[in-house]
């Protein structure tokens, strides 16, 4: 599994405009909304099932990261989004610093492995410095779709 096989231009978004934590949840479940990834019906839920993930513990990981997370029945497959905001929000990050970069994963209750496996993908690649501010200075999706293919590629070719 790739993270590309997850996510398509539609999903990427460069101009999110949240003000608060909450705010940057509900426009990234939109964005999977307008995608036509989630039927509008289950926006109330999902957006509840991600702010019940993250009561638990921030997924605000520091370096300007957050990698809001949520399994859920509302969910039809394995799906991920992408937003750069153009100012920081609070987003509780373990580092205390704001945030910027945001990947949402969403999966079906049933696909833990899956939803691990693609969370665990996510966290190796922005490690990467260099990785993270290129798609901080990426110009459209498209753009964000291939350093995130290239990204990949160089990682896997490594692990052989």
């Amino acid at each position: 599994m790739n993270l590309t096989d997850l996510i398509g231009e539609q999903t990427i978004e460069l101009n999110l405009a949240p003000i608060t934590k909450s705010e940057a949840i509900e426009s990234l479940v939109d964005i999977m909304v307008k995608a036509g990834k989630v039927p509008p019906a289950s926006r109330a839920g999902i957006i509840k099932a991600v702010k019940q993930r993250e009561e638990v513990m921030t997924t605000g990981i520091g370096s300007g990261v957050a990698l809001p997370h949520a399994k859920s029945k509302l969910v039809p497959e394995l799906m991920l989004a992408v937003a750069r905001s153009r100012k920081p929000i609070e987003f509780d990050a373990v580092d205390g610093q704001p945030t910027d970069l945001f990947f949402l994963l969403l999966s079906r209750e049933d696909t833990t492995g899956l939803h691990i496996q693609a969370l665990a993908r996510l966290a190796r690649l922005l490690r990467d410095d260099g990785f993270c501010q290129a798609l901080r200075k990426a110009e459209s999706p498209g753009e964000v779709f291939q350093i995130i293919a290239t990204q990949e590629k160089t990682h896997s070719l490594r692990e052989i």
